[in-house]
C-alpha cells in the first residue's frame, strides 16, 4: 500500500515499461489524488465559504452589495458552486503536476524536466490572469453595465446569475493568460516559430478582438483592457519563442534538403 501511495506522487522514469493495464491504474491513480486534494480544497473553501462570497461581491457598487435569491435552494446551490470553482482554482498547480506526472513517460529527458517549470508557468498565469480581470477588469465592467441607463432602471441582481458571471469572467480571464503557453507549446512541437507568429500578428489581434468580445464583460472599456492584455502576452509568447523555441518542421526539412 505504502509503495502504491509512493507512485500516486512520484513521475514514471522513462525507462520503466508499463503494459496497458499498468498504464489504466497510474491514470487511476493520478485522478485519485486529483480528486483527494480538490476535496480538501473544497472543504477548506467550504470553511471560508462567508469570506469568499464578500470577496467576490466586493468589486460590486456599495448599493449593489445586498444579493437576491428567489428560492429555497439557491443560496445552498450558488454558494456551493461558488466554493468549487474556488478550490479549482486552488487546487491548480496540484491538477497540472498530476497531468505532467502521468505524461512524464512520453517526453524525453529535457522536456520532462521542463514539464515541472511549465506547470508552475501555467499555474502563475492563470492566477494572473484570475488576479487582474478581479482588480482591473471586473469592477470596471460592473460599473458599467450596473449604472447603464442611469435612473430608469431598478437594477436588482440576483446571487445565481451574478456570481455565475463573475466565476466565468474570473476563469475566461486565466484561461486567456495561458497564451503565451500555447504559443511557445506550438513552437516547441515545430508547428509555428517567433517568425510565423510575428508574420500573422495582424491575424492575431482580430482573433483576439472577437474574443475579448465575446466574453462575458459586455462593456468596450473591460473589453479594451482585455484586448490590452492579450496584445501584450502575444508579444511575450514571441520573445518566448524566439528564445526558447525550436525551428518548424518546414524549416527542418529545407535544412535537410
Amino acid at each position: 500500500m505504502a509503495r502504491r501511495l509512493v507512485r500516486r506522487v512520484r513521475p514514471i522514469a522513462p525507462d520503466e515499461h508499463l503494459s496497458t493495464e499498468e498504464h489504466l491504474t497510474e491514470l487511476r491513480d493520478r485522478m485519485l489524488v486529483c480528486a483527494a486534494v480538490v476535496a480538501v480544497a473544497f472543504g477548506a473553501m467550504y470553511l471560508a465559504r462567508a469570506r469568499l462570497l464578500r470577496l467576490l461581491m466586493a468589486p460590486l457598487p456599495h448599493a449593489h452589495h445586498q444579493l437576491s435569491t428567489f428560492s429555497p435552494t439557491e443560496p445552498f446551490t450558488t454558494t456551493m458552486g461558488a466554493v468549487f470553482w474556488a478550490s479549482i482554482v486552488l487546487s491548480l498547480p496540484v491538477l497540472i503536476y498530476q497531468i505532467y506526472a502521468f505524461a512524464a513517460p512520453a517526453l524525453s529527458g529535457p522536456s520532462k524536466r521542463r514539464m515541472i517549470v511549465t506547470a508552475g508557468v501555467l499555474s502563475a498565469l492563470f492566477v494572473g490572469g484570475v488576479a487582474f480581470t478581479y482588480v482591473v477588469v471586473l469592477p470596471t465592467a460592473l460599473s458599467f453595465l450596473l449604472g447603464f441607463g442611469g435612473s430608469s432602471f431598478d437594477v436588482q441582481l440576483r446571487a445565481n446569475e451574478y456570481l455565475s458571471f463573475v466565476t466565468t469572467l474570473l476563469i475566461a480571464g486565466g484561461i486567456v493568460f495561458e497564451l503565451p503557453v500555447v504559443m511557445l507549446s506550438l513552437s516547441r512541437l515545430g508547428i509555428a516559430d517567433a517568425r510565423t507568429f510575428t508574420r500573422h500578428r495582424r491575424f492575431a489581434v482580430i482573433l483576439m478582438t472577437v474574443v475579448a468580445a465575446i466574453l462575458p464583460g459586455g462593456d468596450a472599456v473591460s473589453m479594451l483592457m482585455l484586448l490590452g492584455a492579450e496584445v501584450v502576452l502575444y508579444e511575450v509568447g514571441i520573445m518566448a519563442c524566439r528564445a526558447f523555441g525550436a525551428p518548424t518542421l518546414r524549416a527542418q526539412l529545407g535544412e535537410l534538403t
